[in-house]
């Protein structure tokens, strides 16, 4: 009988401790974007607003049980305006760290990695007013990143990327001021 009490006594100990345990979650982010073009031209037609961007501060935050990095970012230079761009603004992304009741979440994109502050990215925006937020329009093939040498550096290969890669500010400027005007 002792070690029937015993037995039940280990049981709900694991038990409990199992519950107050939070497990961690860790889900990929897959995105699969349809209709991105592959052509500037198409791709700043396609963008709410078109900017090079300084990130000045990241949080996550939860929406729906899902969460999402929030960047505060400084307005560089807009090449497209739109009535939310702000000399300081904020920009999302689908990935991220939350604490739920019932345990840890995170989201990350293997192939979009997160903004870090004191960085200038090169970014095609849309606006989502549910979260108040701009999002890169389509993913990894509407951002890129500055390199060391401030050359533009493209997070994936996609078309309407490759011809800005290794370009700095002016001749980046020119590239899609001409394209805006086609």
């Amino acid at each position: 009988m002792q070690h029937v009490i015993l037995c039940l006594a280990l049981v709900t100990w694991a038990v409990s401790a199992n519950v107050v345990q939070k497990r961690t979650v860790e889900l990929p982010v897959m995105v699969d974007y349809y209709n991105v073009p592959t052509t500037l031209e198409g791709l700043l037609g396609s963008a709410d607003a078109v900017v090079i961007a300084r990130i000045t501060s990241s949080r996550d935050r939860t929406t729906e049980k899902r969460p999402l990095t929030e960047h505060g970012f400084r307005l560089v230079r807009a090449f497209k305006e739109h009535p939310r761009l702000m000399p300081r603004a904020r920009v999302c992304q689908a990935i991220g760290t939350v604490e739920l009741p019932d345990r840890i979440l995170t989201r990350y994109d293997p192939h979009f990695p997160a903004f870090t502050p004191d960085s200038e990215y090169l970014l095609f925006l849309s606006w989502d007013e549910g979260t108040e937020c701009f999002w890169p329009k389509f993913g990894p093939s509407s951002a890129a990143a500055f390199d060391g040498a401030g050359l533009v550096k493209p997070f994936t290969s996609h078309p309407a990327l490759d011809g800005l890669k290794g370009l700095n500010g002016d001749k980046l400027g020119a590239r899609i001021a001409a394209a805006g005007r086609k």
